[in-house]
């Protein structure tokens, strides 16, 4: 085997062995997973997520629906997780009737690189 042919074979094996470390490793998306556990077995109607409010002001007064609890994996990006679980949090309290959500904790955890967040949900009278 002459030089030149070596040198293809090498260059034709790395690129097969890239190609295959490229499009066999796996491109996961994390999205936020929870659970909004009720507060009483009082049910009220489903609202749309939109007409929900998310706040941290603990001031809010109104009806306890329920509590909210999210966890997600974050990598770098944790501007971008972090209004995923909120956006999350306002889907489980609008299927439960609860049209405000107040955040009571936010948390990074960089070492796992997981994201907590613990919520209120509220049926508040509309301003």
């Amino acid at each position: 085997m002459t030089q030149q042919n070596r040198l293809i074979t090498y260059i034709i094996i790395v690129a097969v062995v890239s190609a295959i470390a490229w499009f066999g490793s796996p491109n996961n998306t994390f999205t936020p997973r929870g659970v909004l556990l009720p507060a009483s077995e009082q049910k009220y109607a489903a609202i749309s997520p939109d007409d929900v409010i998310i706040s941290a002001n603990l001031g809010i007064t109104g009806i306890h629906v329920g509590t909210i609890n999210i966890e997600a994996y974050t990598t770098n990006n944790s501007q971008q997780t972090m209004l995923s679980a909120e956006h999350y949090a306002a889907e489980l309290a609008a299927q439960h009737g609860a049209n405000h959500v107040i955040i009571t904790m936010a948390a990074i955890n960089p070492n796992a690189k997981i994201l907590v967040l613990r919520a209120k949900a509220l049926r508040t009278n509309k301003t």
